[in-house]
Order: C-alpha cells, then structure tokens, then sequence
C-alpha cells in the first residue's frame, strides 16, 4: 500500500512541468538581431526576439493568421517580429501591429484574435527569464537566485539539453548515488578528506530534510556525521565476497589534499538565506562552495528533455580578479562541474524508467520530502485546483533508527 502511495504522489507532478513560474528560457546574447529565436519550455514553443534596451520579447511560435512558423521570419525592427508567410508583424505583447503583405491600411491589427500571445520576460544578468503562468506574474525576485540582482557577482551561464524528464533531473539532486555515479569525476577526486566522509556510504547520517513555506527545502544536516576514520577507508561486502573500494589510494590522496584546499581564502557570497541554499521550485539547484555559488535549474522542454541552466557566481573586488574568475570558468569550472560531473547525471537519467514501481531507502528522504514540497506548495493556475495534497509516506526504513 505504501509503495502505491509513493507511485500515485511522484506521478500526479505535471510531467510536463510546474507552470506558474519564472524560468531561464536563453541568454540575451545568443537571441539573433535579425531573426527570432525558437524556444521550447514546457511543451509550449515560444519564439524570443530582441526588444529595445537589451531587453528579449517573447510570444507565440505559431501564428495567429494561418498557422505560419514565426521562427522563420525575420525582425525588421527592434522590438517586432514578422511572420515570413503574409508579413503579421507583432511586438513583445504579442498586439499585432502591421500585415506587411496587405499594405499599411490593413484592417487586421488590432482586430480580435489577431494577437500572438506574448509572455512576460525579464533580463538578468543576461539571461532572459520568462513568466509560464496562466496568472498575473509574481515578482520575479521570488524565483531567481538573489546573485541576479546584485551588482557585485558576476554570473557564467551555460545551457545545455539532458535527454530525461524534469522529474528525475531535480530528484538526482541529493541521495546516494554520488559516491558510487561520480567516484571518477574530478569533484570527487578532489575532494580532502575532511569533506570526503561525508558522501561516503556508511560514513554520515543522511540529511533530514525540512520545507519552507518560501517553496524552498532545506535539511539540517549533516551536522552529526561522524568523520571518517581509518576503520571507514574499505567495506566488507561480505554476500559478494569483495571489499570495496578495493584500493584505499583515493583516500590517501584526499589527506593529502586537506592541506591544500582549506587554507585557502573563504568566499565572500552572499548565500540569501537558508530558502536560497538548497532546492527551490520550480526546480532550483543551488549550492554555495567555498569559492563560488554553483546553482542548476531545471526547465522542462517537454516530457522527455529538459534543459538545465547552469550559473556560476563569483565575486570579485577588483578587476584583475575579474579577469581571473573569468579565465578560471571557461579554461576549468565549467566542464568540472558542468560537464564532468553533471554529464555523469546525465548519462545515468537518460536510460532511467520513472515510471516503474518503487522501493525507498534512508536515503531518499531528501527525494519524498521534494515531492511532497512539490504536491503540496507549487503554485498553481488560478481557479485550479492541487491534484492531490495527501503527505506522502516517508520510506520505511527512516522510521526504523537501526537502518541508520
């Protein structure tokens, strides 16, 4: 019955995403001057064209008139789009504003059904957010990490496509795999050993996970983790009749490295609070490192692929630092965290059935208290109501301490 339970829970989660939110559709920069760009975010395809200001406009990929590919059309002007099959040609708001094809005293503009539907975009820090909701926006501080709004952080993004659903893209985020998916990803071998024992199986107590009323989880841990000790270096495993690791050479080299890495100078980021530092809907990522703010946000394409949006936040206070931060994240972070690590998740998720039936572990409460964050506190459309705002049952062996 429990096992049932968490099946109904995980799947009533829109498959194609949570829609009354601000989500990273593109950076400025990569929306063409001349011609418009096709996006697609929760099944919807939307078209983004260069808006005066440095601003982005953004309204439907099809057009009104006879279903024409507005993706193919051209920007005549800053601020419109033009349709390439009769020349409809629209603004940011979607309003129609001439029909090129029938000369500028066409009745057209301004005539009922003649709109495009326009979104709501915002530009920060050049990416362009968009609004998915069938409602009034909210303010859009309320769903972008507070970096975007201070002058002092300088902010790398990267997009890139993973062939999976968005469900499993955000639940990938904390649970048991990390050690045994990424044992060969630089982050981890990186790691010193003070940090090391925290992701290693048997060595911690997993997390116990909190939510906020902010939409946000956090978790109180791992506090009470125990570090690791000579005894922790390798298991027994003794129904497979193997240790493992079966070298203990990693962790000599993370003592090594605890000289290294903890000596150096802190980071001087403002996280935004424990609401910003963990998981946020509608599917932020965000974690603060000693040297920079790592956050990943999941934006749904549609039911099998979802882009993620990778940032990478520093501070720096003086331009020559500037510079190296910049140097650093292009020649470094970004394929170490990017691509390295995350494309390990990537590869992992892409072959994984979610749909299938479930048996939970300690190790999921980060993953049950996401979905219940989810079921229970993501906006919804106005006049619509949730699916389902039932608790989803905590895996078993959380109840049982033994199983710590």
């Amino acid at each position: 019955m429990e096992a049932e339970q968490q099946g109904a829970g995980r799947l009533a989660i829109p498959e194609a995403g949570l829609r009354e939110y601000w989500y990273p559709a593109a950076r400025a920069k990569d929306v063409p001057r001349a011609r418009p760009l096709e996006v697609r975010l929760l099944g919807e395809d939307l078209v983004l064209f260069r808006a005066p200001g440095g601003s982005v406009g953004a309204i439907d990929a099809v057009c009104p008139h006879r279903g024409g590919r507005i993706a193919d059309g051209r920007c005549h002007k800053v601020g419109t789009v033009t349709c390439p099959y009769h020349g409809w040609t629209f603004d940011g708001s979607g309003e129609c504003l001439a029909v090129l094809g029938e000369g500028p005293d066409s009745r057209i503009p301004g005539r009922p059904g003649s709109r495009a539907g326009g979104r709501p975009v915002r530009v920060l820090k050049g990416v362009a957010f968009v609004w998915m909701g069938e409602g009034e926006p909210v303010p859009v501080e309320q769903d972008v990490p507070p970096e975007f709004f201070d002058e002092r952080a300088r902010v790398f993004t990267e997009l890139r496509v993973w062939d999976c659903n968005w469900r499993p893209t955000v639940e990938n985020y904390s649970d048991a795999h990390v050690f045994y998916v990424h044992r060969r990803s630089m982050l981890v071998l990186s790691m010193p050993w003070s940090r090391l024992g925290s992701i290693v199986p048997g060595s911690a107590v997993w997390p116990r996970p909190k939510a906020l009323p902010s939409g946000a989880l956090t978790v109180g841990g791992p506090a009470a983790a125990p570090k690791p000790t000579g005894a922790r270096v390798k298991r027994q495993y003794p129904k497979l009749g193997l240790t493992w690791p079966a070298s203990d050479a990693r962790y000599r080299l993370a003592r090594l490295l605890d000289a290294i890495h903890w000596r150096r100078p802190g980071s001087t980021a403002d996280f935004g609070g424990e609401g910003w530092s963990f998981m946020r809907l509608p599917g932020i990522l965000r974690a603060p490192f000693r040297h920079y703010v790592y956050t990943r946000t999941v934006v749904p394409i549609d039911g099998s692929s979802t882009r993620i949006v990778y940032c990478h936040t520093r501070y720096p206070t003086w331009k020559g630092q500037d510079l190296r931060v910049w140097i650093q994240y292009h020649l470094f972070y970004r394929w170490y965290s990017n691509r390295n690590f995350s494309g390990q998740d990537a590869r992992v998720l892409k072959a994984q059935d979610y749909g299938a039936r479930e048996h939970l572990s300690a190790s999921d409460s980060v993953t049950v208290a996401w979905r219940n964050l989810v079921l229970r506190q993501a906006r919804r459309a106005p006049g619509v109501e949730p699916e389902s705002t039932a608790e989803l049952p905590a895996p078993r062996t959380l109840r049982d301490k033994r199983s710590f």
